[in-house]
């Protein structure tokens, strides 16, 4: 981690001298040694709260990622920001009492005014903290300490001390307004956010303050130059911002669940907004890159953590030409304004299908929150936090949808967004890693995920501009897949003495369910359940009167067949058209020739069928077949020798049509 401290002011020579002095003091008290010691340094101690400040970069969108974010603990006394030089060890968010080297009789309240402003003659020696309360594992689901509903104020301090000032008082009171009116709207109205710009300031600063850009002495000024502004209070919220400065290698930079945030000349409402998020309490929205046997997943041993990497989060690296991002649940958990529905993995016995909210509703539910079991990459007490950014939002970005997040170990409030979407993975930058053409971390629709460590299986039935909807699920206990389609089918018409349709034969091939099974088939033609049939079935014969009790029987119709299984599950439908046809063909002409007492000639000419055509031809002796001619396109005749016994003869000619319907024409003939 990179530190922004400045190194400590020399004290070298000036602890062996007074030491000198004290024993002189004991020895020869004259009035010349006591002259003496009120020229050397003395110590006192001040008390205050150690806090964090984080500064993030000038540069915004993936180039940012590989700059990352620098950060420094902090003493505030009395609403005053004391850099602690070199003293080692100094925990944020706990009290904290300074040793302070300062000249003789200068009081604590002077000391602290002096070492804001970077005093050369007063120095931090030593910081003591209380040891930190012994408890047990911390609760899953963190608050942050800074209070979240009612009144908070922005004030806004501009000064100058080198550049001229860049903005007027009514572009600086746009920007102050478009930020609170963000986390008004992100609190969903339990904020409420006043503003205020006071004039231009020029303040004076020392030539190593310039230089270091020390940030402390900049407020102090700044401070200094606003007398009647209150600085102990962590609801009022002061903005230093002060034109471009070169030195300060950073836009913006803000303490972590304290009052104050520095602008480095930048306009753009995303900065103010993301700053006041860490005086709100948040750290940043990162990525969470594991790896898995060259494989990207959701969890493992081996992740990543990839700073700003949220790019559609407000505490992400956003971008310039893009709306500030919404916080995400788990931030918005950790500020106390989630909506969320609580599933315990142990006690989901039956599917829960929850509707997701984008952000905007005050009081939709926003995320489903998960507890996981501890694991490969996951502490204990670790959330996981399904929510939704809309698709259809101002970003356009493929990475939204259905996403997941973490606040994870000891980087809370930090944020990690995890992927959804096992894939290959190289080693990649961390720019490289968050950039378009990477995969995107949302869950598909119609995709199931299965929860780190547990059973319990999440799905994305649906998703538009205001919701998703999810389907969650135990795979141990659960069955939510349905069987597999059905194979075909094949339907026939059944057909009595060849001149009346009596039904369907329809046939298929058997689905497959490997968790509950197949427990039946479903037919139904045109849309109306005609016949079931049990699992172990491939056919059933639809009765000619059921067809037609759903639209009359000649003519086109629908036969579909699903499988259910033992969940009560069906299959996507297995379809097909057919045609039913109930005429049968036209009657072809036939005549009989005696050849000699033993044969016949017979004639027949081709017949027609306009629905199905005709399919074969059979010559008949007194009703026995003896003959099969197939037709032929075209052919208008056809003349064949029958044998036949002396005496009378019945011969006759039957036309079958592709539906299996007859037209039979007889003759009679005697030989002698």
């Amino acid at each position: 981690m990179t530190s922004l401290r400045r190194v400590p002011r020399a004290l070298t020579g000036l602890v062996p001298l007074a030491l000198g002095v004290g024993l002189a003091l004991v020895v020869t008290p004259a009035a010349g040694a006591l002259a003496a010691t009120r020229v050397l340094p003395t110590t006192l101690t001040v008390s205050g709260t150690a806090r964090l400040v984080v500064a993030d970069p000038r540069d915004r969108g993936p180039a940012s990622l590989a700059l990352g974010h620098v950060e420094e603990v902090v003493a505030v006394v009395d609403g005053l920001g004391v850099r602690l030089g070199e003293v080692p060890d100094v925990a944020p968010n706990r009290p904290v009492t300074l040793t302070v080297s300062a000249p003789y009789g200068t009081s604590p309240d002077e000391a602290v005014e002096r070492l804001a402003a970077a005093a050369d003659d007063v120095t931090v020696v030593d910081a003591t903290q209380p040891a930190a309360p012994r408890r047990a594992a911390a609760p899953a689901v963190t608050r942050t300490a800074v209070p979240t509903t009612g009144t908070h104020s922005i004030t806004v301090l501009p000064v100058w001390w080198g550049a001229a000032p860049d903005a007027t008082v009514g572009q600086l009171s746009t920007l102050a307004a478009r930020s609170a009116t963000f986390w008004e709207d992100q609190s969903g109205g339990a904020l409420d956010v006043t503003t205020s710009v006071r004039p231009w300031r020029k303040v004076t600063l020392a030539a190593d303050v310039v230089a270091g850009c020390d940030f402390v002495a900049i407020a102090a000024a700044a401070f200094a130059a606003n007398p009647a502004v209150v600085t102990s209070s962590v609801t009022d919220h002061l903005v230093v911002y002060f034109p471009g400065a070169a030195t300060c290698g950073w836009a913006g930079l803000g303490y972590v669940g304290w009052n104050t945030l520095w602008v480095n000349g930048y306009l753009d409402e995303g900065v103010t907004e993301h700053e006041l998020g860490h005086n709100l309490g948040l750290g940043h929205a990162n990525g969470y890159q594991c790896v898995t046997d060259s494989w990207q997943v959701t969890l493992s041993s081996t992740c990543t953590s990839h700073e700003y990497a949220d790019r559609s989060d407000v505490m992400g690296f956003g971008s310039w030409d893009t709306p500030t991002g919404d916080v995400n649940p788990a931030e918005a958990d950790y500020l106390g304004w989630l909506a969320a529905v609580d599933v315990d993995p142990a006690e989901v016995t039956s599917a829960l299908t929850v509707d997701v909210h984008a952000p905007g509703g005050a009081d939709a539910v926003r995320a489903l929150r998960i507890p996981l079991p501890a694991g490969p990459g996951v502490p204990a007490n670790t959330l996981v936090y399904i929510g939704y950014r809309s698709t259809a939002g101002p970003y356009a970005d493929d990475w939204l949808g259905v996403q997941a997040h973490l606040m994870i170990g000891a980087r809370r409030p930090w944020t990690q967004l995890v992927s959804l979407r096992p894939s290959r993975s190289a080693p990649t930058t961390s720019a490289a890693w968050y950039s378009p053409g990477w995969v995107s971390p949302a869950l598909p629709v119609g995709t199931a995920w299965r929860v780190p460590g547990t059973s319990l299986l999440l799905r994305v039935q649906s998703q538009d501009a205001a919701a998703a909807r999810i389907q969650v699920w135990d795979d141990a206990t659960t069955d939510l897949v349905a069987p597999t389609s059905p194979g075909g089918p094949t339907v026939r018409q059944q057909v009595s003495a060849g001149s009346r349709v009596t039904g369907l034969a329809v046939s298929w091939a058997g689905s497959t369910d490997a968790r509950s099974g197949v427990q039946r088939y479903t037919v139904r033609v045109d849309g109306r359940v005609v016949a079931t049939a049990g699992a172990t079935a491939r056919s059933v014969v639809v009765p000619a009167s059921a067809v037609a009790a759903v639209r009359p029987l000649a003519g086109r119709h629908t036969v579909s067949v699903v499988a259910s299984d033992g969940a009560g599950l069906t299959s996507a439908a297995a379809w097909r058209w057919t045609t039913v046809d109930t005429t049968r063909p036209a009657a072809p002409a036939l005549s009989a020739r005696v050849l000699d007492a033993r044969h016949v000639a017979v004639r027949f000419t081709a017949s027609s069928d306009a629905q199905s055509g005709v399919a074969a031809y059979h010559l008949l002796r007194n009703g026995s077949v003896v003959a099969r001619v197939t037709p032929v396109p075209g052919r208008a005749a056809w003349t064949t020798t029958v044998a036949v016994p002396v005496g009378t003869t019945t011969v006759a000619v039957r036309v079958t049509n592709g539906a299996g319907l007859q037209r039979v024409v007889a003759a009679r003939v005697t030989t002698r």
